[in-house]
């Protein structure tokens, strides 16, 4: 039986926002683009559906800080388990002390845990630039908190990447939220000297920034046009 939940977004940007308007209140790009990815947020809608098709239907929500700002995001497991199975990902000898300091213990269920022992299937990261762990555990909390009971070394685990990682994720909207908190992170790291480096590209690759003009989220905004910012300029692909 189809079940629908319906949840709202828990989304508060403003104030990374704010602080990025008033810190490049001198480049006429940055603020160009900061306005654009407000526009964007106040077009999101309210609320989103996660649809369970079977009884075994997962999803996996957790929230992103940006200092002061926050969102929420959500990922499709079946979704990610088909793209394990299409991109013939093998798993990996994950150490389990590189994510250890940024596990939370809060939401596990002590039930669960019971099982934990005699699930062997590979836990699932999602490669996610933009936090300091760089990677999100997915699915798979039970299994990891249990190997950091045991005192395990290693557990098996996929990691999908960056590209892999956005195409799991539940929605367009929870895609553009992270493709927003990636160009903000972008333009942090490549303003003044670099900022000339930095092309306009669909996936997530080094020196670039995600084209968020013309979104699916927000279809009226303008189309890409070239920009000069003092001496640089950046180039739109289409």
């Amino acid at each position: 039986m189809v079940k629908t939940v319906t949840n709202k977004y828990d989304i508060n940007l403003d104030y990374i926002f704010d602080a990025m308007t008033a810190l490049y209140s001198n480049n006429s790009f940055s603020i160009k683009e900061i306005k654009l990815y407000k526009n964007i947020v106040r077009s999101f809608p309210k609320e989103f559906q996660q649809i369970y098709n079977t009884r075994d239907s997962q999803f996996y929500e957790t929230t992103i800080n940006i200092g002061l700002s926050k969102y929420n995001m959500v990922w499709n497991i079946d979704k990610c388990s088909n793209i394990i199975e299409r991109d013939r990902l093998v798993p990996i000898k994950f150490e389990v002390n590189k994510y250890k300091n940024f596990f939370s213990s809060s939401n596990i269920n002590h039930t669960k845990l019971l099982f934990a022992n005699e699930n062997t299937d590979p836990i699932i990261f999602a490669s996610y630039p933009t936090v300091e762990s760089k990677i999100v555990l997915i699915d798979g909390n039970h299994r990891f908190f249990n190997s950091i009971l045991n005192n395990q070394q290693t557990i098996n685990a996929y990691i999908l990447n960056a590209n892999q990682s956005i195409e799991g994720m539940l929605n367009e909207t929870f895609k553009t939220l992270y493709k927003i908190h990636y160009n903000i992170m972008q333009l942090g790291l490549y303003q003044d000297k670099l900022l000339d480096k930095l092309v306009f590209k669909d996936l997530c690759e080094y020196n670039s920034l995600f084209q968020l003009r013309n979104n699916p989220v927000q279809k009226f905004i303008s189309t890409i046009r070239l920009h000069k910012i003092n001496s640089y300029s950046i180039y739109r692909k289409n």
